[in-house]
């Protein structure tokens, strides 16, 4: 049986949802399916990874540039860059722990 999972994203309104996700349990056993769900966390998280890369290449604001800390943590601050009126990063308010 070739059953498929599918990962759909919405980029307009951010939503995501998989498709045929019973079927596809209902066809695989529980250890291949946790295989399979790994290489996919592997694969968003190394395209979260060039994304941020992208952001910081395309920073607008020139004097706030992410921290080059490979422990900072990178990702979107809605209500930071909300109140502040642009794109803020996660890493802008991170400080390494001493």
């Amino acid at each position: 049986m070739n059953t498929k999972i599918k990962l759909k994203a919405n980029f307009d309104n951010g939503e995501g949802w998989l498709m045929n996700r019973d079927k596809w349990r209902d066809a695989h056993s529980p250890l291949l399916r946790a295989s399979i769900l790994q290489d996919w966390m592997y694969l968003i998280e190394q395209e979260h990874t060039r994304t941020i890369h992208e952001m910081r290449c395309e920073h607008v604001d020139f004097d706030k540039k992410c921290n080059p800390h490979p422990d900072a943590p990178h990702g979107f601050c809605r209500d930071s860059s909300l109140a502040e009126g642009r794109d803020v990063c996660e890493c802008e308010s991170w400080e390494q722990e001493k």
